[in-house]
């Protein structure tokens, strides 16, 4: 890519940060409209709890690499290969899968579940998007904007080809898995690309899951924004007081459970309501009285009717 390309990662509010749900899906819209897509047009949204500038769009395991760059990448790749297997033995035991996932969906549930990775999860969901960018900080002191980018996954793509097959390589997109034991990083392509996974957990499939995984290279699609040779992605300011924003979320149904599909969602979320409550003493004198259904007690109680029934009915007999 030649120096004089321009970068296309607009605000698409304008440069104005919304405040409201109401001006953030007005701003999708408007850069969706700007790149004339049509309504099914794969779009990928993506939320950071604020802009990061150059270092904004990097994977995790490169986020730390980049605060100390000083530290050897093969090293790093070869730390990351380790965890991988680690995960993958230790997982194999605590994954409840229908079927034995394949190295890719490993990497994918080990991204998902707080390891370290090259990965970088996008959504299709604008709004879950929305909802990962003001998460946890609306009791913090902190007013920064956040920021939700959408990405245009036809005009990325292009900058990011996935690599051909080949009749001496038949599965090239393999040689962004972590590296083997043993193996070095000269196989690993340099650039990122654009990798669709199966939503093969309840999680995954929630969250519309779709991912870019990074090669070799650090350089972070911050970075790339910054110096203008990255097309087709947007950002939107989003305004640091998240409070408005969460409560809107929460009454359209986007909220911790419906993100993340399990018991530890549906606490977090409990624990976030039950904070906000503590701090709003009248809301708990206004919450309805629900009545208990204890199964055990309507079950016996059931089966003591059927055992009466029964007993009448052989009487009758």
């Amino acid at each position: 890519m030649d120096n004089s390309c321009k970068s296309e990662c607009t605000q698409a509010s304008n440069g104005e940060p919304v405040g409201d749900l109401a001006s953030f899906i007005k701003a999708v819209a408007a850069q969706r409209n700007q790149w004339d897509l049509a309504t099914r047009s794969s779009v990928w949204f993506r939320g950071e709890d604020r802009d990061f500038g150059k270092q904004a769009l990097t994977p995790r395991l490169y986020r730390q690499t980049l605060e100390h760059p000083l530290r050897d990448r093969t090293n790093f790749l070869q730390r990351e290969g380790w965890l991988f297997e680690q995960f993958r033995t230790v997982g194999a035991g605590l994954a409840h899968m229908p079927n034995d996932p394949d190295e890719w969906q490993w990497y994918v549930l080990m991204q998902h579940h707080g390891c370290p990775t090259r990965l970088l999860d996008w959504t299709e969901n604008a709004l879950a998007a929305l909802y990962f960018a003001v998460r946890g900080r609306a009791s913090q002191t902190d007013q920064s904007p956040a920021v939700v980018y959408m990405l245009h996954k036809e005009i990325v793509s292009r900058h990011f080809p996935q690599p051909i097959e080949t009749e001496k390589d038949q599965y090239p997109l393999d040689r962004y898995l972590p590296l083997a034991e043993g193996d070095e990083d000269t196989s690993m392509f340099d650039d990122p690309t654009l990798i669709d996974i199966d939503h093969m957990t309840p999680r995954i499939a929630a969250q519309r899951s779709r991912f870019v995984v990074f090669g070799k290279n650090l350089q972070s699609l911050g970075e790339r924004l910054t110096s203008g040779c990255l097309r087709g992605v947007s950002k939107i300011s989003v305004d640091g007081n998240f409070k408005n924003i969460i409560e809107e979320l929460r009454a359209c149904g986007t909220t911790e459970s419906s993100i993340f599909q399990d018991l530890d969602g549906l606490g977090r979320e409990l624990d976030a309501i039950w904070e906000q409550m503590s701090s709003e003493d009248s809301k708990l004198r206004s919450l309805p009285r629900r009545r208990r259904h204890r199964k055990t007690i309507s079950a016996a109680a059931g089966a003591s009717s059927s055992s009466s029934t029964m007993a009448s009915n052989t009487e009758t007999l």
